[in-house]
C-alpha cells in the first residue's frame, strides 16, 4: 500500500509527499494504517490538518498526488524509498534517468 500525505499548513502552505507502507513502522505514521482507497484518513493537529488517501500501486499513487499536487499549485514529493522504486521501475522498462548523463 502507498500513502499520499496532503498537509495543509495555517499560514496557507500545502505539501503533498507520497509514502510506502514501511512509513507506517514509525510511531508518527502508524495511523496511516487506518486510511483505505475507499477511505482516506483525516487528522487535525496544531497548526496543520493532514489528509491521507491509500493506494494499492505505485503508478496510482504518484497519479493521485500529481493530480492533488496540481490541484494545490505545488508539486508532490516522494518519501527516499519510494524514489528507489520509482526508479527501479523505470529501469525495468528500459528508461533513461534523467540524472545521468
Amino acid at each position: 500500500m502507498y500513502y499520499i500525505e496532503q498537509v495543509f499548513f495555517d499560514n496557507g502552505h500545502v505539501r503533498v509527499t507520497v509514502y510506502s507502507e514501511k512509513v507506517t513502522n514509525g510511531l508518527i505514521f502508524q495511523d496511516y494504517k487506518e486510511a483505505t482507497p475507499e477511505k482516506p484518513l483525516m487528522k487535525e493537529l496544531p497548526g496543520r490538518m493532514i489528509y491521507v488517501d491509500a493506494c494499492p500501486t505505485l503508478l496510482a499513487a504518484l497519479a493521485r498526488a500529481a493530480q492533488l499536487g496540481k490541484e494545490n499549485g505545488v508539486q508532490f514529493r516522494m518519501a527516499a524509498d519510494v524514489r528507489t522504486q520509482a526508479a527501479s521501475a523505470r529501469g525495468k522498462r528500459g528508461a533513461k534517468s534523467r540524472w545521468k548523463k
